[in-house]
């Protein structure tokens, strides 16, 4: 991140840097996949929320739907660009004209400020004539990109750059903003939680977990709409279960959390209020497995007194041979 920050390069282009670091962390499917939905949400969020922007984007995607259209057909698209070099050719000629004639630069100068409002008049011949100069370079900016244009290689470059940009200007014509924002607001939860499975595969230090572990916590409590929290997500626990049990089995393999079980679900199950609870401190975090007649209750204690009792579903599932808690008894859940 510091590199980012105070990298002095003038052209930094920050998401490919932003991809790059996707990539090595998640690999390039995951990166791929959630760049590409990022983009998508963006400008959805933008066409919903933002008139002003929906207006912009609406101008863009019907310029980048005619430069397709010319394109399809390259002998007019190369007479159009031809075109376009003969009148930027045309505008520097009469700049170098009017700049080496003083009764010309005299008439430029009447003839522009006659035609803006008092605020942007030009007030002086020496700021016309390096205005001048600077549309002449620009001229000159342009003829070369157009130049660029010609050539076979960046004539296709270019033309799947705009198909690119056409895929996305096409979210425009979606029937549903709303429902296609909370659509792709889920399915980024669900890379993110993909993406969070690869830094648990990687994982090798308790240090390391005990960080995954407060960072999963922490992420289960953040808000996912007014309502609720992603941990009470209903659209999302097939997801949270799964990266739940990875994070659990890369913790009992490091020794950071006492394993309850042989059964996976039902050490997930026993263990799962780590990742719920907002004790500051996770490790102080313990387990009693209660027994009831024909019901089990989960009780958790974080430290700061007795914990609410949840019961426990299916206890018939419960194989007692294979648990490593005894019942009615305080267990620590950490090592």
């Amino acid at each position: 991140m510091n590199k980012w920050i105070y990298n002095k390069e003038v052209m930094i282009d920050y998401l490919q840097l932003f991809q790059n670091k996707l990539e090595e962390n998640y690999g390039k499917g995951n990166a791929n996949e959630f760049l590409e939905l990022l983009k998508d949400f963006s400008i959805l969020i933008d066409i919903e929320f933002e008139p002003k922007i929906k207006k912009q984007i609406e101008k863009i995607k019907v310029k980048v739907e005619k430069e397709l259209e010319k394109m399809q057909d390259s002998e007019s698209f190369v007479e159009q660009i031809t075109d376009e070099k003969r009148s930027l050719t045309k505008k520097i000629k009469q700049i170098d004209e009017t700049l080496n004639n003083k009764n010309l630069l005299e008439e430029e100068y009447e003839r522009r400020n006659e035609l803006l409002p008092l605020d942007e008049k030009i007030f002086s011949m020496r700021i016309l004539s390096n205005l001048m100069v600077k549309e002449r370079k620009e001229c000159l900016r342009k003829i070369d990109k157009l130049n660029e244009l010609l050539k076979p290689r960046k004539y296709v470059e270019y033309k799947k750059k705009l198909e690119e940009k056409e895929r996305y200007l096409k979210l425009l014509d979606l029937e549903d903003i709303s429902l296609n924002i909370k659509k792709m607001k889920l399915k980024l939860q669900k890379i993110f939680l993909k993406c969070f499975e690869e830094k648990i595969e990687k994982c090798d230090s308790k240090s390391k977990i005990m960080d995954l572990i407060y960072e999963f916590r922490y992420y289960m409590f953040i808000p996912y709409d007014y309502e609720k929290s992603i941990y009470e997500t209903k659209e999302l626990q097939k997801e949270i279960i799964a990266t739940g049990k990875k994070l659990l089995e890369k913790s009992h393999k490091l020794k950071v959390i006492e394993r309850f079980s042989k059964q996976e679900d039902i050490d997930y199950t026993l263990l799962k209020y780590i990742f719920q609870t907002r004790s500051i401190n996770i490790e102080e975090v313990e387990i009693k497995l209660i027994r009831e007649k024909d019901k089990y209750f989960i009780q958790v204690f974080d430290g700061n007194g007795t914990g609410e009792k949840i019961e426990m579903k299916n206890p018939e599932n419960v194989n007692k041979k294979e648990l490593a808690i005894r019942f009615n008894k305080k267990v620590k859940a950490f090592y």
